[in-house]
């Protein structure tokens, strides 16, 4: 499941959340919720969604690995397909390049990813894709061609 707040996102696989830190009870993390990662929805969820059409599709080859860097963040999603119809989904950080700034580390699990089917990651991606998008539209700043790609992934996924 993949859900979205305060313009971050945040994926769970059988109601375990991926995008855990280590120690996060302990942190201070002022106005942030550490359970939400990202600030850029509007580039983040295109490229997500793409991601997982591609996993879906077939078009990733078993263990080869794609990466998504969280637009302006050090923080990236680790996508392996691991058999027909699983994908491993990993949660990762890099340093900052300003080695005064403390990057969280992710939990073990988080880092090592978790199992789930395509399909349902898919299809989660596209529902959180369309609410985004509903609520975009609501504002008045949603973007065309972001509603062309969540038509076409629609669309895929009824012919399937």
């Amino acid at each position: 499941m993949i859900s979205t707040g305060g313009g971050a996102i945040k994926i769970t696989a059988g109601g375990t959340r991926i995008n855990t830190y280590e120690n996060e009870a302990e942190k201070s993390w002022n106005d942030w919720a550490p359970e939400f990662v990202g600030d850029f929805l509007a580039l983040d969820l295109p490229a997500l969604l793409e991601i997982g059409v591609r996993l879906y599709s077939g078009d990733v080859e078993r263990y080869d690995t794609v990466e998504y860097l969280l637009e302006g963040h050090r923080s990236y999603f680790v996508f392996e397909p691991v058999g027909d119809e699983t994908v491993r989904v990993a949660f990762q950080t890099r340093e900052q390049i300003d080695s005064s700034l403390d990057v969280p580390y992710p939990t073990p699990k988080s880092s090592r990813g978790y199992v789930v089917n395509a399909e349902e990651l898919c299809k989660s991606l596209l529902q959180c894709a369309q609410e985004f998008q509903q609520k975009a539209s609501e504002f008045g700043v949603a973007k065309g061609g972001f509603s062309n790609q969540i038509s076409e992934v629609e669309s895929m996924l009824k012919t399937a």
